[in-house]
């Protein structure tokens, strides 16, 4: 028997990240290269419709809220001239914030077939893109109207369910942000280049405040520690004898005694 999702919690500091192994749901790292690849194979067997394909595909690549993917118009790639970028209004602190999207021309492939396809059928007018006005939504209900939030939330569930995995939807940008600072890191050591980085990784999500910045750091060099601990134990596993002997320093065992008392 299959043990119970673990319940999701809300914030920015509660996103929690679990894999199904066997029966048992257990705490995995956010810092995970392969979890992209894991909801595009779940979405081919739960058989999930182009359109929402798409609004992974762009919050997985581009770092977007899947809120601001929801709003998105026609105008706002025809604005682009259709090609591979699209223009996105970001929900900020202080308004909307507008911004580009880069879309990589697989996905803008992808974007222009679910136009002329899917979206095309389920339109009232079955119009295609030349016929569409600016203000139209880019992404459809099966019923004609814009499609929302709260009616793309269970198609997540499912996928998640598909992929044998337990994320809340705002994890997906968390995800992003932890893989780009992963991504600065391995790309260079020196503490210049990586705020030069995180200066255009601040300009391109288009938080208003540096601090942001700061928090998602904290949440990022957490899921380090979480892979560091999960090697560990996978160590101590395996070779605890060698690992825990008594010949460890004072120090060594003031600091695990430290280390497990603010855990």
């Amino acid at each position: 028997m299959i043990s119970e999702m673990p319940k999701k919690k809300h914030g920015r500091k509660s996103v929690r990240y679990s894999h199904l192994i066997g029966n048992e749901w257990e705490r995995a790292s956010l810092d995970d290269p392969d979890l992209f690849d894991r909801l595009l194979s779940a979405a081919k067997r739960a058989q999930l419709p182009l359109r929402d394909k798409l609004i992974v595909l762009m919050a997985c690549r581009c770092g977007v809220c899947v809120r601001d993917i929801l709003r998105l118009a026609i105008g706002d790639w025809r604005a682009c001239g259709c090609r591979l970028e699209i223009r996105v209004h970001r929900q900020a602190s202080r308004g909307q914030v507008v911004g580009m999207l880069r879309l990589r021309p697989d996905t803008a492939s992808l974007l222009r077939a679910y136009i002329h396809g899917e979206r095309k059928e389920y339109d009232p007018a079955h119009r295609d893109l030349l016929q569409l006005a600016e203000t139209d939504p880019l992404f459809l209900t099966t019923g004609g109207c814009a499609y929302g939030y709260q009616a793309f939330v269970p198609q997540w569930e499912t996928l998640c369910q598909a992929a044998g995995i337990s994320l809340p939807l705002h994890g997906l940008r968390h995800w992003f942000v932890i893989r780009m600072l992963w991504q600065i890191e391995e790309r260079t050591r020196d503490p210049g280049e990586q705020q030069r980085y995180k200066a255009a990784l601040i300009k391109y999500m288009g938080w208003q405040s540096p601090k942001t910045l700061r928090v998602y750091e904290l949440e990022y060099h957490h899921e380090r520690w979480i892979k560091e601990l999960d090697t560990f134990d996978e160590e101590l596993f395996t070779n605890g004898p060698l690992l825990l002997n008594e010949q460890r320093s004072a120090v060594e065992r003031r600091e695990e005694l430290s280390f497990w008392q603010n855990y």
